[in-house]
């Protein structure tokens, strides 16, 4: 499988959140990609989505070739923030060209707040559906996110650590029996 990661900031929560789970996943032995290109997307506008920029077309084509999506982001004032909403319009057009069709996507949030950024994924979860995402449920997000840290092991402590592997575990599995399905219909086809 390969697992694209999306996260907005370096040395956040977030982002030391998704490294673990890069590492988690190469154990798996899932590929992972990280979408470095945040900061250079630039806002979305019809009048140039036909034309996109580099940054653009590296998001579309890195979201294509994936197999699934893990998003990590932060709440600002109770909601996911602008540049990701920015990220997610861009790969969901033009209008019947969404990257998202039937992809499996997660979203998860690691957050100071008690919260555990709740609302954030809420609402980019909403917004993926609406783009056609397939979307996998985390449950609940990290909240205290500055208290987690193992000394021993490093940022998260053990449980935080399994939900993440079983997060990349249930990607995993959604990929898979999509692509079962698909080969079901392919053989339905043929017969």
């Amino acid at each position: 499988m390969e697992l694209l990661t999306i996260c907005l900031r370096d040395g956040s929560f977030n982002s030391r959140v998704l490294t673990i789970v890069e590492e988690l996943a190469r154990k798996l032995r899932q590929r992972t990609h990280r979408f470095d290109k945040v900061d250079q997307v630039p806002l979305f506008n019809e009048d140039r989505e036909l034309t996109p920029s580099s940054a653009v077309t590296s998001l579309r084509t890195r979201v294509k070739h994936s197999d699934a999506v893990l998003i990590a982001t932060p709440e600002y004032r109770g909601s996911m923030p602008g540049v990701l909403k920015n990220l997610l319009d861009w790969a969901a057009r033009p209008v019947g060209e969404s990257m998202f069709i039937s992809l499996p996507v997660a979203v998860i949030s690691a957050s100071p707040s008690e919260h555990g950024g709740a609302r954030a994924r809420q609402s980019t979860e909403f917004a993926l559906e609406r783009k056609g995402a397939a979307v996998v449920s985390t449950g609940r997000g990290l909240p205290h996110a500055h208290r987690r840290e193992n000394k021993d092991t490093g940022f998260l402590e053990d449980s935080a650590v399994g939900q993440l592997r079983s997060i990349i575990t249930r990607l995993s599995a959604n990929h898979e029996s999509d692509v079962s399905a698909q080969v079901a219909e392919l053989t339905d086809e043929a017969a």
